[in-house]
């Protein structure tokens, strides 16, 4: 079960994806489009370890970092994110949520969240289709790095992530130019005016269950081979 949610608190948008893949990028580009629609979103950053200094994609009183230590970010995510979007209440109707995303079998989506898995074109339609619930489970699939492969690769990597989230949306982006962030922006807006609100202090579950118990080696288990109770 994630964090309680309260219905005032800022909606979420969580961007999940393989480590480089774009998910900056991707924020950044949307948060300008966004700022020229007068909107001012919140924005946090998950990260692993300290010392992971980056400019972020919107003023620093709107952006705020936290570090999921020992824990992976996902676990990190599914137990701290209605504490982050209290935190944003305050300052924005809107919370952008990058995590560090290093494991494809969990997925940090919470039911009343929208969900966006952001992928590197360049790593292969095989591998798209293998990344699991960050993928199957998300509201928006983003594709980055449009201008290194050719149009025909493009439309062959999107329709493989369709095939894996018929539910889902497809966006190409170009990290580079910002190319596909009008588009990013109108598909979130359509998707959070379809969000629910609790009616309660539960927000609901996450989209796809973590492996079964937690894992030990998540928890800061460095032994090989042996599980501690």
């Amino acid at each position: 079960m994630v964090a309680a949610i309260p219905k005032h608190v800022a909606k979420l948008v969580m961007f999940a994806g393989l480590p480089s893949s774009g998910k900056s990028s991707t924020i950044k580009w949307l948060a300008e489009q966004l700022t020229t629609e007068d909107q001012s979103p919140a924005y946090v950053r998950v990260y692993c370890h300290e010392g992971i200094s980056e400019t972020p994609p919107v003023p620093s009183d709107l952006a705020r970092s936290a570090l999921s230590g020992r824990v992976c970010p996902d676990h990190f995510l599914a137990a701290e994110a209605g504490k982050l979007a209290e935190w944003a209440e305050a300052r924005a109707e809107l919370l952008l949520v990058e995590t560090a995303g290093l494991c494809a079998r969990c997925s940090p989506f919470p039911e009343t969240a929208v969900g966006v898995f952001v992928a590197d074109l360049t790593m292969g339609r095989s591998a798209i289709q293998k990344v699991g619930p960050m993928l199957a489970t998300a509201d928006v699939c983003v594709l980055t790095r449009i201008d290194r492969v050719s149009a025909a690769e493009t439309a062959m990597a999107a329709q493989v992530a369709a095939r894996v989230n018929p539910a889902g949306v497809v966006v190409p982006m170009n990290g580079l130019s910002g190319e596909g962030a009008v588009e990013l922006a109108r598909e979130l807006e359509t998707r959070l005016a379809q969000v629910v609100a609790p009616e309660s202090a539960d927000c609901g579950s996450l989209r796809s269950s973590p492996p079964q118990f937690y894992c030990s080696y998540c928890m800061g288990q460095h032994r090989v081979a042996v599980f501690e109770a």
